[in-house]
């Protein structure tokens, strides 16, 4: 299955790099298939969470295809380093994968009939026991920002389940190497298969460079609230804007007063409900 196909099942259109670091991923040498930890790199904000999906899909398909009723023995897990990118990838799986196909692991959340397990770290421990206790095996653990797992528990459940196949996919790749920032991360020895720097992203379209407006002086010599208007007015490019606010009271009261001059505008944040925040 190629990465066309692959994007085409979920009804996608990758960007470049997502193509070749999936080729890359499930290279038959030197990816995924030699079993020895693999990582991939890619910039902030470059579409990390469909490479992920994409992987994840393949190797979903290829172990049913592989192993038939045998592979609801088996177990893909993700994980990330908060519970609320617990949910944000769940959410994003589900809507391509479907809901009974993914399910978090954290708290009161265990979803325990699902093949794809999301979760994070501090629900390690009993992810482990779980699996342990089932008689369950591990075909894939997928590490998102992978340079946060040099912790205990992370090695440890590593160390007990031993998985299958492992990918590291992080943003933070600085000059000499992640094996030197960060010497006690369990993936320090993992082959990088891709790496996707800003700079070609922003070459490439992906990502946009930031672009300083500066105030006329006439915008200058107003109220800054009313300045500021003005040069979103003016400024502002087709699309959604977003306005960082001082606080949760700030961003309430700022999605006012822009709503009432024109731009219609609301607010998020931390003290919003999860379906509110949605």
């Amino acid at each position: 299955m190629t990465a066309v196909d692959v994007f085409g099942l979920l009804g996608l259109t990758p960007h470049r790099w997502q193509a070749e670091a999936l080729a890359a991923v499930f290279h038959p040498t030197t990816g995924l298939r030699s079993r020895a930890p693999i990582l991939v790199q890619a910039c902030t904000g470059a579409g990390k969470t469909v490479f992920q999906l994409a992987v994840v899909a393949r190797v979903l398909h290829d172990l049913r295809a592989a192993q038939g009723e045998r592979a609801r023995d088996w177990r893909l897990i993700v994980t990330v380093p908060r519970k609320s990118l617990v949910e944000q990838t769940v959410l994003a799986f589900a809507r391509a994968l479907g809901a009974v196909t993914v399910g978090p692991w954290y708290g009161d959340a265990e979803r325990t009939d699902a093949p794809v397990i999301v979760a994070c770290h501090n629900s390690l421990p009993s992810l482990v026991e779980f699996l342990e206790t089932g008689g369950l095996k591990v075909a894939f653990w997928l590490f998102d920002e992978a340079h946060r797992t040099s912790r205990n528990d992370v090695r440890d459940a590593v160390d007990r389940l031993q998985p299958r196949t492992q990918l590291m996919v992080t943003a933070t790749l600085k000059p000499g190497g992640i094996l030197g920032r960060y010497p006690d991360c369990s993936w320090s020895t993992a082959k990088q298969v891709y790496s996707y720097d800003l700079d070609t992203a922003v070459r490439d379209g992906v990502l946009v460079p930031p672009r300083l407006v500066v105030p006329t002086p006439d915008e200058d010599a107003l109220d800054t609230n009313e300045g500021v208007i003005r040069m979103i007015q003016r400024a502002a490019p087709p699309g959604p804007i977003v306005v960082d606010a001082t606080d949760k009271n700030d961003a309430e009261w700022y999605a006012e007063v822009l709503t009432a001059n024109g731009n219609p505008a609301d607010f998020t944040h931390s003290g919003l409900g999860k379906r509110r925040r949605e």
